[in-house]
């Protein structure tokens, strides 16, 4: 280690790790800015965990460390440790950043390292791509945020050159970094449709014949660079070496601002760099609302038409509350408005009031074909939330006949959408594509951008189900995009899911649990109570990964429990985990009903282990011969599903048809099973 990373390391003296930051001279741990109560024990205590980056701490050395020169015994350390843990965060079953190593002592989550917080630099923390760590992933390897609505550093249209990374690591093999990571920034912020980014080529080439001087004052800068490429905005870098790990400076200069320098650290230069374009993109993005075109179904009356418009775009950004009530202010002035009656009935079906938006929308007596199209809309989600799925995919029919009759692509593009979710759900992939690629061919065409990123990530979820889990990637990547550029914060929950899913197939475990913890907590202030049940439900999932069939079992129980009627694909999918979980704790009987509770109501999840429900019970039972035979039987239903993830589950009950004997250990994961 060079002299100068040894004095910058003496010199750091605050860290950031999760939502949290350390300070070490103040003893303090702080929350969101407010102080934590912990005492100055487990300050010390989180200090050195921290210092041994990644290393074990044996228990008698911590405790002749914060207990010195006192007789102390094992059970103060451990009082220590879970009081804690109690204040970040951790439990014992989910030990995402205090790690205990049996028979060892304890460790700081190697995954999870801290950041420095540098005064001169630190920008307020935004939100990662969750996908970075799978490589870090939906997702990083490190920690999650919830990411923040973009703000734009100017008003107006955005034209970006990203400059040359200033390469200050000290190692002469890190040159590359100097146009590689000049050209990932530029790559990733060229994805945005709001942006016109610079070609890196152009870059380069106008560089070497302007007077160019990263030292310049910030406005001296921009008239020379801007002078000759016409930006409006620079982004300029730097590659430093902060505490081991790679870390990326960035400012943006416009002609009147020079925006606060901001960090970015990751494992390697890579993860570093992606970092950074996902916040330079919250930076330079500007919001661009979608906002829903509602003069062809106004009335005659001002203020029933102005709530109308305020209702529909509330309901856009899955803002319910707000909707109904300028729906019911409507429909005071204009009680038979038949379009307000029909989004009422939409808010209805939103907020579980199903019974209710089916009677309102036998109501409405309107002969206009996009009011019928909306109903069937409307009842095939209904439907589909219900798990009548042949019910739901009759309306999406309809619905998409419609709205070729009436050469409507929105309708006919939002009816292959749902058309797609429910075969989906049925199973049926390959169709479910098909319809997916259809609507956004549509609307990519005519430029419907929410609808285009809502079946983007529809189409992530068939890559997923499938295994092919870089095109998943893609799917989600592409939607987020697009979610971010309208800036609809609702739909980032599902995105987010989507990537802490990812990080969990990959079987980064400690990424994903702080990952879904984050996306169930933004679900709950969102006001949507089926994610934070299913983030919940995922939980359970990784509990049953790691061998925690207990703490599984438990978190299982009350996701089915409080999902009740009310959310169906919520019970269908914690049913699931539920089932597995009571497979895994010898509850065979317990589990059967289960089991057939999902083969009444056709509960059905393509993707393994849960597909393997039903063979699994009857590997539990020690029926291997039957266990094969049902693995079969869905090998011989899934047709193109079926990936190589889905053989090693049926290899695995033959080897054990074959020996007679149980290898299968875990009903979650075949993962460190000799199967």
């Amino acid at each position: 280690m060079t002299e100068q990373r040894k004095q910058s390391e003496k010199q750091i003296q605050r860290l950031q790790f999760d939502r949290f930051v350390i300070d070490r001279s103040a003893r303090t741990l702080t929350l969101h800015g407010e102080e934590c109560t912990l005492p100055a024990r487990g300050i010390d205590l989180l200090w050195i965990l921290i210092d041994a980056q990644g290393d074990t701490c044996g228990k008698d050395a911590l405790i002749e460390r914060i207990w010195p020169d006192q007789d102390v015994s094992d059970a103060s350390l451990s009082r220590l440790i879970s009081d804690v843990r109690q204040v970040v965060g951790d439990t014992p079953a989910q030990q995402r950043l205090i790690q205990t190593i049996r028979n060892q002592g304890f460790r700081w989550n190697p995954g999870a390292l801290p950041i420095p917080v540098v005064a001169t630099q630190q920008a307020p923390p935004r939100a990662r791509w969750p996908w970075l760590a799978l490589g870090a992933t939906l997702v990083a390897g490190a920690v999650f945020a919830l990411r923040p609505n973009f703000k734009a550093t100017d008003v107006g249209p955005i034209r970006a050159v990203v400059l040359p990374v200033d390469v200050a690591t000290g190692d002469d093999q890190d040159a590359w970094a100097e146009y590689g990571v000049m050209s990932l920034l530029a790559t990733e912020l060229s994805r945005f449709s709001t942006l016109e980014v610079v070609d890196v080529q152009s870059t380069i080439s106008s560089l070497s014949q302007i007077e160019y001087a990263r030292d310049d004052s910030p406005a001296t800068l921009f008239d020379n660079v801007c002078g000759s490429l016409g930006c409006t905005h620079l982004v300029d870098s730097r590659l430093v070496i902060e505490d081991g790990d790679t870390a990326i400076d960035y400012r943006i200069v416009s002609r009147n601002s020079v925006s606060d320098g901001a960090r970015v650290s990751g494992g390697d230069i890579l993860e570093s760099a992606d970092r950074a374009a996902d916040q330079l993109v919250a930076d330079l993005a500007p919001v661009r609302p979608e906002r829903a075109d509602v003069a062809s179904m106004y009335t005659g009356n001002r203020v029933a038409n102005q709530n109308l418009a305020l209702a529909v775009n509330a309901a856009l950004n899955r803002q319910y509350g707000n909707a109904e009530q300028y729906l019911n202010i409507a429909l005071r002035e204009t009680p038979d408005f038949a379009w307000a009656n029909a989004y009422l009935a939409d808010v209805y079906a939103h907020t579980d009031r199903a019974d209710e938006a089916l009677a309102l929308l036998d109501s409405i007596d309107a002969d206009d074909v996009a009011i019928k199209i909306f109903s069937l809309k409307i009842r095939s989600n209904i439907a589909h939330d219900s798990g009548d799925l042949q019910t739901a995919y009759a309306y999406a029919q309809s619905m998409e006949a419609l709205g070729r009759d009436i050469d409507d692509p929105l309708a006919e593009g939002t009816a292959l959408m749902n058309g797609g979710a429910t075969l989906q759900s049925m199973g049926r992939n390959a169709e479910a594509r098909k319809a997916y690629e259809r609507a956004i061919a549509l609307f990519t065409e005519h430029d419907y951008r929410l609808r285009f990123a809502q079946t983007a990530f529809n189409l992530g979820n068939v890559d997923y189900a499938e295994g092919d889990i870089d095109a998943a990637e893609r799917s989600y990547r592409d939607a987020s995009v697009a979610f971010r550029e309208l800036g609809a914060e609702a739909y980032l929950s599902y995105v987010d899911y989507a990537l802490c899913a990812l990080s969990k197939f990959r079987g980064d475990y400690d990424a994903a649990v702080p990952c879904f913890e984050q996306v169930r907590d933004l679900s709950i202030q969102l006001g949507d109570r089926e994610g934070a049940l299913l983030a919940d439900a995922e939980l359970s999932g990784i509990a049953l990964a790691r061998g925690d069939a207990e703490a599984a079992l438990g978190i299982a129980q009350k996701t089915y429990d409080e999902s009740g009627e009310q959310y169906a694909y919520a019970k269908s999918y914690s049913s699931g985990m539920l089932a597995l979980a009571l497979l895994q704790t010898g509850q065979i009987d317990r589990a059967a009903d289960i089991v057939a509770e999902r083969a009444r109501n056709e509960w059905f999840d393509p993707r393994p282990p849960y597909v393997f429900i039903s063979a699994n019970l009857a590997h539990a039972r020690g029926d291997y011969e039957q266990a094969v035979a049902l693995a079969e039987a869905v090998r011989d239903s899934q047709d193109d599903a079926w990936t190589d993830e889905h053989q090693k589950w049926l290899d695995a009950y033959i080897s054990d048809r074959d020996s007679a004997l149980p290898a299968i250990e875990n009903y979650y994961t075949l993962e460190n099973q000799d199967t």
